[in-house]
């Protein structure tokens, strides 16, 4: 008996990894944009004079100088997410199940840095959400990967 795999019981695996890889794709191109503006607006409207919007300022070119790298890997993995799905190639899919996996391992270290280390006003329950929510599409991905047939990694070392 052959059955296909679906997410919820109603829609197919393959089907909800291109929604997510394509809804990832514009939560990464929205951050990316929003960052950008942030750091360029809130360092125009600061007048470097004084000693607090200097150190504002520094905070926040330093805040731009890590978003920003992170923003556009996100980016580029995710691309790299879209092609394998669309080309079938279990390399690209894993290669993005990696990046996810250890950018969701520094995501949680992150929040549990600022949280509990920093003292920073960060809401636990939302990072614990986002979190969850992250590992859930990791996993939802991964099951399309171990889906795959593992003889198409080796037309990929043939085209190379």
């Amino acid at each position: 008996m052959v059955f296909k795999l679906k997410l919820c019981f109603c829609i197919d695996l393959k089907v909800a990894c291109f929604i997510i890889g394509y809804f990832l794709l514009a939560v990464h191109v929205i951050l990316t944009t929003v960052v950008v503006y942030a750091t360029l607006s809130i360092s125009e409207g600061i007048l470097t004079s004084e000693p607090e919007q200097m150190k504002k300022l520094m905070d926040m070119m330093l805040l731009g100088q890590f978003a920003f790298p992170f923003c556009l890997s996100n980016l580029k993995f995710t691309i790299v997410l879209l092609v394998g799905l669309h080309k079938n190639l279990r390399v690209l899919i894993r290669l993005y199940l990696i990046y996810a996996a250890v950018t969701l391992v520094v995501t949680v270290v992150g929040c549990f840095v600022l949280e509990f280390m920093l003292h920073k006003e960060l809401s636990a329950s939302l990072s614990i959400a986002i979190n969850t929510l992250h590992a859930f599409l990791i996993y939802i991905i991964r099951i399309q990967w171990l889906q795959l047939d593992p003889n198409v990694q080796k037309i990929l070392k043939q085209r190379v």
